[in-house]
């Protein structure tokens, strides 16, 4: 009984940091019953929308019973059980590549487009609210992070094009704060720790592995507190490990960064070569860090397990393709310090795979969990429900909605997510964390 409570503090106490902030290592990390295997695994429906990439569905986002979706210029609304379409909005321009997804602040769904377009609706009626446009235009392919009722995402135009990073109002869609660049921003989601807002840049060259920075901004001004010069375009996340204090980020240079902030100085940077490019923000979890890296090709690939500490590579899992997104980790109830890795990979068929992995492992095979008869390239996470479903998408314009046969909610994780969730946004709203 005591072993038992000791294991339930611990699965506490990583939770409970990976939700204390919008960037944390525990983004990644999730309570649902996923498969172990292909043979646990159950379509529940799949859904095609369109025959043209550029009417492609965006990354699926969970609304309470409900799928938000982009194609093209119209946003859907899904039942997520069935697939059904339960209502549509036309946007004001389009999603485009389709690698964000929708975002939520309370009943706001904020919708991510190109020509510097952010659009919001009602989530409920589908009524809008309000609609952004940059002066600079661009793509926003950065998807964005709600923090204390505002909006941090940024804008791609071109390799060397000025482009901005912004924060908006999410109850006005008001401009709070601009920072404009060359090369803009592509995919670098936001971290936001003690009032500032930690992002990486673009190199502003036609290549990828040139000079390029982690940047620090206040979160309430827009100014530039701080920067580290690095190498390559920063198109993934920064996560911060609440445990350890430590920031990580990737580059397509093919290096792993770890830092610190210090009130509001990025310091103490230390850098790991990686066998490949990345853009798979990082998922730290029980000290380890899981990145998708290159295998010098889309056909090609691996996860690299890493000691987060030590800034080592422990091994790393060859996978059919290059893991390009966020992975997924779920640890096991009865051994928090075990647990089953998932991501998703672009090259065909665009399945997903997953491997075990744990304190002392120090090697993994990859098995098939999911394999799509609709075969393509994929650039889309795994996303997620408290309640054992999960989503995703490939590029044949289909989102899959899949499910553990017979699974069951574990119903302690499940409760503790929510309550870690719900008490961090009571105090996210009262202003505590920024």
């Amino acid at each position: 009984m005591i072993t038992e409570a000791k294991r339930l503090i611990s699965i506490i106490l990583v939770l409970a940091a990976a939700f204390a902030f919008s960037c944390a290592a525990g983004a990644g990390v999730t309570p649902v019953d996923l498969p172990e295997s292909g043979s646990e695994t159950e379509l529940l429906w799949q859904k095609k929308f369109s025959d043209t990439f550029f009417k492609a569905p965006s990354v699926p986002a969970i609304y309470g019973d409900s799928l938000f979706i982009m194609t093209g210029n119209e946003l859907s609304r899904l039942d997520r059980f069935t697939g059904e379409v339960t209502g549509t909005a036309a946007l004001r321009s389009r999603c485009v590549f389709s690698t964000v997804s929708v975002v939520f602040c309370g009943n706001t769904a904020i919708c991510p487009m190109v020509d510097g377009i952010i659009q919001a609706f009602d989530a409920d009626t589908f009524g809008e609210k309000w609609t952004y446009t940059d002066p600079l235009g661009g793509q926003c392919l950065t998807q964005p992070v709600i923090e204390s009722g505002f909006i941090f995402t940024g804008f791609w135009y071109g390799e060397t094009d000025d482009a901005a990073f912004v924060c908006l109002d999410a109850g006005t869609g008001e401009a709070v704060w601009r920072y404009v660049r060359p090369g803009g921003f592509y995919g670098t989601v936001a971290c936001i720790v003690d009032d500032c807002v930690i992002i990486g840049s673009e190199d502003a060259t036609v290549g990828s592995d040139g000079e390029s920075e982690l940047i620090c901004l206040d979160a309430l001004t827009g100014k530039v507190l701080s920067t580290l010069p690095v190498t390559g375009e920063i198109r993934s996340g920064v996560v911060y490990d609440g445990i350890s204090g430590r920031m990580f980020a990737v580059s397509k240079a093919a290096y792993l960064y770890s830092f610190s902030l210090d009130n509001g100085k990025l310091t103490d940077l230390e850098t790991l070569k990686l066998s490949g490019a990345s853009t798979s923000r990082p998922v730290v979890y029980n000290g380890r860090l899981y990145i998708g890296v290159s295998g010098g090709g889309r056909d090609s690939g691996g996860i690299a397990v890493i000691d987060a500490d030590k800034l080592s590579v422990i091994y790393t899992v060859k996978t059919p393709g290059y893991c390009q997104t966020e992975l997924t980790v779920k640890p096991r109830f009865d051994d928090y310090k075990t647990v089953t890795v998932y991501g998703t990979y672009n090259y065909p068929p665009g399945g997903i795979i997953a491997f075990t992995d744990g304190e002392g492992v120090t090697s993994g095979e990859a098995r098939e969990i999911f394999s799509p008869a609709a075969s393509a390239y994929c650039l889309s996470p795994i996303v997620a429900a408290d309640t054992g479903e999960f989503y995703y998408k490939n590029d044949t314009c289909t989102v899959f909605a899949l499910k553990k046969t017979n699974a069951g909610v574990n119903p302690v994780l499940s409760k503790l997510f929510s309550l870690i969730t719900s008490v961090i946004s009571v105090f996210t709203n009262a202003g505590f964390f920024g």
